[in-house]
């Protein structure tokens, strides 16, 4: 395991602890070369995948918190209520669930 991947799966550790649900273990991490997104969420056939653009990896630590705690909302909203909604009502209440405020001007 990467220190990158070891950082971001402690970070959802922590996440787990506060929105109650067990993700550590089952969420895999990816990582690419995207240009486009710092990072997204990606429910393939029941598997939970978090997909890390290399390039935004190394910006910043505060930038790499905020996509982590950006895609568990995500995460979150899918195992809570079956699908995604974008950023509507209900990825709002997962973010309240754990504490992260998102902000349109951080859209990915």
């Amino acid at each position: 395991m990467t220190d990158i991947e070891t950082f971001i799966k402690s970070e959802i550790r922590l996440l787990d602890n506060i929105s109650g649900f067990h993700f550590v273990s089952t969420v895999e991490v990816v990582f690419s070369y995207s240009v486009e997104e710092p990072c997204q969420y990606i429910n393939i056939e029941g598997k939970d995948i978090f997909l890390f653009s290399l390039l935004y990896v190394g910006v910043s630590e505060k930038m790499v918190l905020q996509s982590i705690h950006h895609v568990y909302a995500h995460l979150l909203s899918w195992h809570i209520y079956g699908y995604k909604d974008g950023h509507g009502g209900m990825y709002q209440r997962c973010c309240k669930m754990i504490g992260y405020e998102y902000k349109e001007s951080e859209e990915r």
